[in-house]
């Protein structure tokens, strides 16, 4: 026997052993089909959606695409919509403009080069290109009955909140949000978020003049007391521009590197990765958040007036027992243990 026919005697038993493993299965033969063809039978994968103007939506795929037009698409609230695919992007155009800050549902088709085809039934927020600059100015996260847990955040200019997203958590890892009505603000309003209660007014006037608008939040777990994040964004979609963001610690465990859960440390890792919180160390552990051991209820952690914003804990302070200033300028006197 020559040496081909001995390599041919021992792939014919192998390829037989595969095959009759995969008898009965249709599945297994197009994978098995797949490896000797090569063929594709990926289905594209949407990877994002966004709204890039009051009428345009483009939905990004991992793969260049062509629109199904045996699935009609369509995107809620009645709109009379039109779609392209451009590569990797299928832009679609509505025939009125997308409120500020509104959700609109859209279902699609699509499919690639080799046949094959992704259905999806998303949702994106209504473009605002209006949205002020903010930051979070002052918080509480002790709260008691008289004094629940608070955010505060300050307006650095003039503008629309719609669609301004404050939560525990950067992009998919958050578990507590607040996403804020369409309303126009000026530089030095104050938005005060209640994270359990309910503000005795929606609107008042402040001090020279600003206004303090405060807003409710129903359903959600709220804020933990000793260790978490506070990330303020501009809009609630995945990936969107973050406008500020705060971590606090208490250190009292050493699991997790300090932050006491997988989850927290991930959060953490996000934001110091993408810039927005900085640490002092090469080694990203607890120490990098502002200090929450003495925070109370009345004893707010409070951006220290006047200084520079450096994304760290060195911007922060524990105020005074009832030292809180929610809906006015901050205070410099600091808790001394």
């Amino acid at each position: 026997m020559t040496t081909k026919q001995i390599q041919l005697s021992m792939a014919i038993p192998l390829l037989l052993v595969i095959l009759s493993a995969c008898t009965g299965c249709e599945a297994e033969i197009g994978t098995l089909h797949n490896l000797l063809t090569g063929k594709d039978r990926h289905p594209p994968v949407l990877l994002s959606v966004e709204a890039i103007s009051s009428t345009e939506i483009v939905c990004r795929f991992n793969e260049p695409v062509e629109c199904d037009d045996a699935f009609p698409w369509s995107v809620s609230h009645g709109q009379e919509i039109q779609y392209m695919a451009d590569g990797v992007e299928t832009i679609i155009l509505c025939g009125r403009p997308i409120p500020k800050g509104d959700t609109v549902d859209i279902e699609g088709k699509v499919r690639d080069a080799a046949g094959n085809t992704t259905w999806f039934s998303t949702s994106c927020w209504g473009y605002n290109d209006n949205v002020p600059l903010m930051q979070i100015n002052e918080f509480t996260t002790k709260g008691s009955e008289t004094n629940p847990d608070r955010t505060e955040l300050l307006v650095l200019s003039d503008g629309d909140i719609a669609g301004a997203t404050l939560s525990d958590g950067p992009d998919d890892l958050w578990n507590s949000r607040v996403i804020l009505p369409s309303r126009q603000v000026t530089k030095g309003d104050f938005i005060v978020i209640w994270w359990k209660g309910t503000p005795k007014e929606s609107v008042a006037v402040g001090e020279n003049g600003s206004r303090i608008y405060s807003y409710p939040v129903d359903g959600e777990p709220g804020l933990p007391g000793n260790n978490g994040i506070l990330v303020l964004s501009a809009s609630p979609a995945p990936q969107a521009k973050i406008l500020d963001a705060v971590v606090y610690t208490n250190r009292t465990t050493t699991t997790f590197n300090g932050f006491g859960s997988r989850e927290l440390l991930q959060k953490v890792m996000r934001i110091v990765e993408s810039g927005y919180w900085k640490s002092s160390t090469q080694t990203l552990d607890a120490n990098c958040g502002i200090d929450s051991t003495h925070s109370t209820a009345t004893r707010s952690i409070c951006r220290t007036p006047g200084g520079q914003d450096t994304d760290s804990k060195s911007d922060w302070h524990v105020v005074p027992t009832r030292g809180a200033t929610f809906g006015s300028e901050n205070t410099k006197e600091k808790h001394s243990p």
